[in-house]
């Protein structure tokens, strides 16, 4: 509870107090008996109810200064709440505040409803006063002459006393329930006074807070000032970094772009050149296989030609020999050949002689047969004859069985002969099928070394092709190697391009936060203020219609 609020309790207070004291008093201060005295009496109270009205008044004026001045200190305290939530917006402080308005709400009521109980006992103390006043007045004035009326007047009191009596029977009520009442005010009003302690302890640490709210809300817009125009700086540097950047990085992309179009052109190169290659070395390869086949086949043939040869060879040296063995053999044939020859020419002038004897030896047996009587020397000269013939036919078998022998020995030597010329013959047709094969085989390994050579002249032009094509593969393997090391760096350079453009795009973000932060920080204390301005003109308003009340 504030000032304010103690202020009104105690003003309360002394009203009631007050009133039970002129109701004591008008109890006290009635006799009936005699009625000057009473109303002597009654003009009294009234003197001493005028005074203690004025000095009620008094105490009311000074009780409406102070208000006045709670009011100028209210007034302060809001304008350092403003200024304390402009500065620095504090949830505690706010929670407090909002109390305070609440509080200061309910105390407003509270304050309105003793305004009007005040004035309506002020009301009533005010005509009892005058009524009073009237009728003392009136009884001063006129004792001797209007004694009847006196009389009536004091009837009157009498009935008025009752009257009183039942009112003073109704105040002595409410004086009972003033005092319970009066005796929670007075407990609210020890609370009220810590309270009031701690708030002006807590108001003290207030002003104190807000001094230093106030000093550092200084502090705090000069450094803002400068931090909103060092950002301000920063995010048009920013912004000119982020445009270079962003252009670094368009060319950077177009040269990676470049460079992924040369790289992927080199790869192709590099493809058609591993194909090519690949090519070459599989003719190199099946070239090899085939020279290979070919040196084998090579090999092979030469292998059957030195065995032809060989062959050959052995077969001209058989030959060579036969030929020797058939010119011996036909050195020892020919004379045995000659003197069959002449054997046979012997044998043929024998048998002619012979047939010739036999036919004189016939011719001769006709005539002996014809000539019975034939002398004995005819006789003698036939058996001579005949004997010679015998002889004859004898050295004819021999000679004959000579020449069969000579013709088995010719035939056998024939027949070696035929042999011999039939293996001559059977060599001549070896030796010219193996000079065919040695003619085909010297044809094939002509052929196969025409081949060889062709293979050998394609193996160096592929060799040729091969190291060429290396060389040229190393040297698109070079220029590959440079252009993705070329990539390698602008892909470094475009991710550090990059992670630079974020960070600076994080940081103007982080600004933008920040300056968008302190833009709402600024709209919310603009409307807190605002607000806190309106319910200051309301309070303002407030205050301005309870003084009125109370001056009325």
């Amino acid at each position: 509870m504030t000032n304010k609020t103690i202020t009104l309790a105690i003003i309360g207070l002394i009203i009631y107090i007050a009133l039970a004291m002129i109701y004591s008093s008008i109890k006290k201060h009635h006799p009936l008996t005699e009625h000057e005295g009473a109303t002597a009496t009654k003009l009294v109270n009234m003197e001493e109810w005028q005074n203690q009205s004025r000095q009620y008044q008094e105490q009311l004026a000074t009780l409406q200064t102070r208000n006045q001045a709670l009011q100028e200190q209210l007034k302060d305290l809001e304008r350092e709440k403003n200024q304390m939530l402009i500065t620095m917006p504090s949830t505690e402080v706010m929670d407090r505040l909002k109390a305070t308005l609440k509080e200061k709400k309910i105390l407003e009521k509270d304050l309105q409803d003793c305004q009007n109980r005040l004035q309506r006992t002020k009301g009533q103390v005010d005509q009892s006063q005058e009524e009073e006043k009237k009728s003392s007045v009136q009884l001063v004035k006129k004792p001797k002459k209007q004694v009847n009326e006196g009389e009536v007047r004091i009837q009157k009191l009498i009935e008025s006393q009752d009257i009183l009596a039942g009112k003073y029977q109704t105040l002595l009520q409410q004086d009972k329930s003033l005092k319970s009442k009066l005796n929670e005010i007075l407990a609210e009003n020890k609370a009220l006074k810590q309270e009031n302690l701690k708030l002006s302890t807590t108001n003290q640490q207030l002003n104190q807070t807000l001094a230093s709210i106030e000093t550092k809300n200084k502090d705090l817009t000069a450094t803002a000032k400068e931090h909103i125009a060092a950002l301000t700086g920063q995010v048009k540097k920013y912004n000119t970094e982020l445009t270079a950047a962003n252009k670094a990085i368009k060319e950077l992309k177009d040269a990676l772009a470049e460079a992924r179009m040369k790289l992927a052109n080199d790869d192709k190169i590099q493809q058609e050149k591993d194909n090519e290659l690949e090519q070459c070395s599989a003719q190199i390869q099946q070239q090899s296989t085939e020279i290979g086949n070919l040196k084998a086949r090579l090999t092979d043939a030469v292998s059957q030609l030195a065995l032809v040869r060989e062959s050959l060879k052995k077969a001209d040296l058989k030959a060579e020999a036969m030929l020797r063995y058939g010119q011996q053999k036909d050195q020892l044939l020919a004379p045995s050949t000659r003197q069959i020859s002449d054997l046979e020419q012997k044998l043929k002038e024998k048998e002619t002689e012979l047939a010739q004897a036999r036919e004189e030896l016939a011719a001769m047996k006709k005539e002996l047969a014809a000539k019975p009587n034939v002398d004995t020397e005819l006789q003698q000269q036939c058996a001579k004859i005949q004997q010679q013939l015998v002889e004859k036919t004898a050295a004819f078998e021999e000679s004959e069985k000579n020449l069969v022998d000579l013709r088995g020995q010719l035939a056998r030597l024939q027949e070696e002969q035929e042999k011999e010329l039939a293996e001559r013959q059977q060599m001549v047709r070896d030796l010219a099928s193996m000079t065919e094969s040695t003619d085909v085989f010297k044809n094939e390994i002509t052929g196969l070394k025409e081949q060889l050579e062709k293979a050998n002249a394609t193996i160096t032009d592929l060799t040729g092709i091969l190291e060429q094509t290396k060389t040229e593969l190393a040297q698109t393997k070079e220029e590959l190697a440079k252009t993705v090391a070329a990539r390698d760096e602008l892909q470094q350079t475009l991710a550090a391009e990059t992670e630079k453009l974020a960070q600076t795009q994080e940081e103007i973000a982080k600004l933008i936060a920040e300056r968008n932060q302190a833009s709402q920080q600024l709209a919310a204390a603009n409307n807190e203020i605002a607000s806190l301005k309106e319910q200051e003109t309301a309070v303002q308003q407030k205050f301005a219609d309870l003084q009125a009340n109370a001056q009325e």
